[in-house]
């Protein structure tokens, strides 16, 4: 899972756990490594998350912008047989906390990666 752009970012999984740069380093998920920029100069602006850990999966990753502008998250998921299936977003954030939701799956022979945009709290309490 990568994560490019000028934010901030982490991975959350459904225990809460998180594994990334978001108001600070964690790196709480069991199975989840991240590679990132990190010295005194350079903010980290491209992430990648790597999982040892095969099977359907699902995690929320949390991006905040640091300055407006674009972010690309792209998702690969490869099978058993060398098969890889990928996912990619595009967005422009402006302030706040942006969510997706992320998912994959592979088997022997097929995979399935997903990346669903979760809208604000204050637009589903309406």
């Amino acid at each position: 899972m990568r994560v490019s752009g000028d934010v901030e970012a982490a991975m959350v999984d459904n225990r809460g756990r998180r594994t990334g740069r978001y108001h600070g380093l964690a790196e709480d998920i069991p199975g989840c490594r991240l590679e990132a920029i990190a010295d005194d100069v350079a903010e980290p602006q491209d992430y990648t998350f790597h999982f040892l850990k095969r099977g359907d999966e699902s995690y929320r990753l949390l991006v905040e912008p640091r300055t407006e502008g674009e972010v690309e998250i792209s998702v690969t998921a490869s099978c058993l047989n060398m098969k890889l299936c990928a996912a990619r977003a595009d967005s422009t954030l402006n302030e706040g906390e942006y969510q997706w939701r992320l998912s994959w799956r592979a088997a022997r022979d097929s995979c399935h990666v997903a990346i669903m945009p979760v809208p604000p709290k204050s637009a589903v309490a309406r």
